[in-house]
């Protein structure tokens, strides 16, 4: 795992997708830790390959590399949970606001959308496993397109100040690196604790693809418990979130 004094740092103006050339970086012999930043992104995307806003108007795009060390099947899906606390405690420590976490992985502030995790590992068969793990953050006072009025909210908007996106980044980087190592020691309760604190409140009525009820919490795998209308508990591993209520 890269460390703060040798890691790779790529800073780019305009560029396709922070995680597209992270993962050129990591194929042309990059190491893992390597950071790609953008002040802008043309293919910027969230899950299930949705295209995300990404203008140059002082936002931040940013994707990292992690190793994923024991059990890749439990421990793969705890890194976007990682990186939302670690987003959270870096907004905050920094000096803005204090979003909170909307399974599993979107920054809310008021019902709207601040920012989002994307999680992706190419070669799930490789050993060890490299997730790329990015973060867009709504940061500047631009105006989003017309699809995403009242979805959308960025800080300037909820905070007094804007803290400097270098040490957002700087504090995600480090919080990403030391989750991760806490995962790889197996401290996968206190990983999920640590979720809960900085989540939304459970007992909200959604829909997750096929499955409608009320969350309930989280298991120890960090998936979503939904309890459905006819009283039937239902483990969800993963998808969009939508609120019902």
């Amino acid at each position: 795992m890269g460390r703060p004094l040798d890691r790779r740092v790529s800073i780019h103006e305009l560029i396709d997708s922070t995680s597209d050339e992270l993962l050129r970086c990591l194929r042309d012999g990059a190491p893992v830790g390597t950071v790609v930043i953008a002040s802008a992104q043309t293919g910027g995307r969230g899950r299930n390959r949705k295209p995300w806003h990404s203008p140059s108007n002082g936002n931040l795009y940013i994707s990292m590399s992690v190793s994923v060390a024991g059990e890749v099947v439990e421990n793969l899906p705890l890194i976007p949970l990682a990186a939302g606390i670690a987003a959270i405690d870096a907004i905050e420590d920094a000096g803005g606001t204090r979003p909170l976490l909307k399974w599993p992985n979107d920054l809310m502030v008021n019902d709207r959308k601040l920012g989002g995790i994307l999680c992706e590992a190419p070669d799930i068969a490789a050993r060890p496993v490299i997730a790329l793990v990015g973060l867009g953050l709504n940061t500047g006072g631009g105006d989003f397109p017309a699809e995403l009025d009242g979805i959308a909210i960025d800080m300037a908007a909820v905070a007094d100040r804007v803290p400097p996106l270098p040490l957002i980044a700087a504090r995600w980087v480090a919080g990403v690196e030391r989750w991760n190592e806490r995962i790889e020691k197996g401290d996968r309760p206190d990983l999920v604790r640590a979720w809960r604190e900085r989540a939304e409140a459970f007992g909200r009525m959604v829909r997750v693809g096929d499955v409608q009820g009320r969350t309930v919490d989280l298991n120890e795998l960090g998936q979503l418990l939904i309890e459905k209308n006819n009283g039937v508990m239902v483990t969800v591993p993963g998808g969009i979130v939508e609120y019902m209520e």
